[in-house]
């Protein structure tokens, strides 16, 4: 009987999923668990009872996928603030008493703390976080303390600390957040792979022509695609000084942009106005139908400070397209220079043009590197490889879990 939890909640948690291991997946926003797509249904299929906990709102009613999942709605936000933390956290530990979880897996930093201090003063006998990315890297320094001390906190209170990349892990360890030995990567790499056999594969050739058609493309226009939230994180002043000098120069270019604009400052906000007021840009914040956009372009431009590991890089090169990235930690991970794509230094907008303005120069280069990159997306990225190897770790920490039981520890 896992400790904290009174019997009747065990037998009312056996009852509800027939002797199952609880499994609480959990999250800040509910808009990351669609990086959970397949995922959940197969470890319910490997014999997990599934629960999605996460901030109310539409997202986490769509995440129950099928309805093979259960979900549970905490209120939680992304900024810091001391009495709605705490009554997060209090919300926290009244639904982890009530499901009596095996394992609590958090994500994202506020969800990773809260999770981990909550399954510890419940005693949650598996306690696992899933590091996406550190916001730290890039927060302004008065900052980075507090967010220190919240990663190092939800580090130190998980059981297991799972990375999305090798060069996140690298970051994490040399920043002194968690030991070596406690740090892993799955696979290749990625929280959960990208399916490039059926929703991420290249358009046929017509449909291709027909939907750039009816966004206003020539059939001899290069379209470089960028693919994310617009603020200054992602490289959107970077995009922007870029584009210039690629709009200047290459006529024939065209930029398309997807993604919610989330404007956070004085150079963000000039450089947002700067591309929605330029020729040759198309708009849409229709971030959930990216794959349709995938289809018109060429290339895409990912000029990120920091990331966990990008799936919008791994979803274009499953789409055969050659990606443009910087060597931000986890960025690097994404591409092999030369033979999937492009690294440039971060923030170097010259380079970022550069760079794309080989793509568009040459279509054979594009076409070159698109193939490899999506060979490598069949090769290293499989959905279906990360989440075997992810059952397999939540296997072997329940097994340590009842080593330690049995040891008294």
């Amino acid at each position: 009987m896992p400790k904290g939890c009174q019997q009747g909640e065990v037998e009312s948690a056996k009852s509800r999923c027939d002797g199952r291991p609880v499994l609480v997946m959990m999250t800040t926003a509910a808009m990351t668990l669609r990086f959970l797509r397949g995922q959940a249904q197969f470890l319910t299929e490997k014999g997990f009872d599934v629960v999605l906990l996460s901030s109310p709102g539409v997202e986490l009613d769509a995440a129950m996928f099928g309805g093979c999942v259960r979900t549970v709605a905490v209120p939680m936000q992304r900024r810091p603030s001391l009495i709605r933390d705490v009554i997060s956290l209090c919300r926290v530990i009244v639904a982890l008493r009530r499901l009596c979880p095996m394992i609590v897996s958090a994500s994202t930093p506020k969800a990773g703390l809260l999770g981990m201090i909550a399954a510890t003063l419940t005693r949650v006998p598996v306690r696992h976080y899933l590091l996406r990315g550190l916001p730290l890297a890039t927060a302004p320094r008065w900052q980075r303390p507090l967010l220190w001390l919240m990663e190092r906190a939800a580090c130190g209170l998980a059981h297991q600390v799972q990375c999305v990349s090798a060069s996140l892990r690298a970051d994490v360890v040399h920043r002194r957040l968690c030991r070596p030995e406690k740090c892993v990567v799955l696979a290749q790499g990625s929280s959960n792979g990208v399916d490039a056999t059926e929703r991420f594969k290249p358009a046929l050739t017509n449909a291709r022509h027909e939907l750039r058609s009816k966004m206003g493309l020539s059939p001899a226009a290069v379209a470089v695609g960028f693919v994310g939230r617009l603020c200054r994180d992602k490289g959107l002043v970077e995009l922007s000084a870029a584009w210039r000098q690629i709009a200047a120069r290459y006529p024939e270019a065209h930029l398309v942009i997807v993604g919610p604009a989330e404007i956070d400052g004085v150079e963000s906000h000039r450089a947002f106005e700067s591309l929605k007021s330029a020729p040759r840009v198309t708009m849409s914040s229709e971030f959930l139908e990216a794959r349709s956009f995938y289809e018109v372009m060429d290339l895409l431009a990912h000029p990120s400070h920091r990331e966990g590991f990008p799936n919008v890089c791994l979803e274009a090169a499953a789409m055969a397209l050659p990606v443009v990235t910087t060597d931000a930690v986890g960025c690097r991970d994404s591409v092999i220079d030369g033979v999937t794509g492009r690294v440039v230094p971060v923030r170097s907008a010259a380079m970022l043009a550069s760079a794309i303005g080989e793509y568009i120069e040459s279509e054979r280069q594009r076409i070159a590197h698109g193939a490899s990159g999506r060979a490598r997306v069949l090769r290293d990225f499989s959905p279906t490889e990360v989440w075997i190897a992810q059952a397999e770790l939540f296997e072997c920490m329940m097994a340590a879990a009842e080593g330690r039981r049995h040891s008294g520890r």
